[in-house]
């Protein structure tokens, strides 16, 4: 009887096996259509500040996130992901846990600024080499609140299958103090 009940939890264990989603990851094995970068950002947001810092609680958290294209075709300006700038944040806070999204009465984590890209243009294309960058205030869109360390890495998929591979940023860390 014990053997029976011991091969039964191993076909249960190995048919669960089987019907896990796979994680999310990084590329490897092939080049990816571009890279991303993004670096902290605490006085001037047009210029890059790299490297992990400490800033007061009040001050807010902010990010220049850096898309380059390096092949030799067109590519997206945008992820397909629906997070800004088609970017999906991963947030973690010193103990590994996910930060929540900060509570909002109404509104997108997306943020106005700029004109609007024309579609069908080469407005919504990085040409090969070319770069944009990106100002995300993650603090504004994330609950920051807590001081404590949090580490940032931004990742999109490279094309719109959700199956597609995965390309991350760095990762950069925050030290928030009271």
């Amino acid at each position: 009887m014990r053997a029976f009940y011991a091969s039964l939890l191993i076909s249960a264990a190995s048919l669960a096996a089987l019907n896990q989603v796979p994680a999310l990851a990084q590329t490897e094995g092939s080049t990816p259509p571009f890279t991303l970068a993004i670096s902290v950002n605490l006085h001037n947001p047009s210029q890059d500040e790299p490297g992990d810092k400490t800033v007061d609680v009040r001050s807010g958290v902010s990010v220049r996130i850096r898309k380059t294209n390096i092949t030799d075709q067109e590519i997206p300006k945008p992820g397909p992901e629906n997070g800004p700038f088609g970017c999906l944040f991963d947030i973690r806070d010193g103990g590994g846990n996910p930060t929540p999204p900060r509570k909002r009465s109404s509104g997108s984590l997306v943020g106005g600024g700029g004109p609007a890209p024309i579609l069908g243009t080469k407005d919504t294309v990085l040409q090969p080499g070319e770069s944009i960058s990106y100002f995300a205030p993650v603090s504004e869109w994330y609950d920051l609140s807590k001081p404590g360390i949090y580490t940032i890495q931004v990742s999109q998929h490279v094309s719109s299958d959700p199956n597609s591979a995965v390309v991350k940023s760095n990762k950069v860390t925050v030290t928030v103090t009271p």
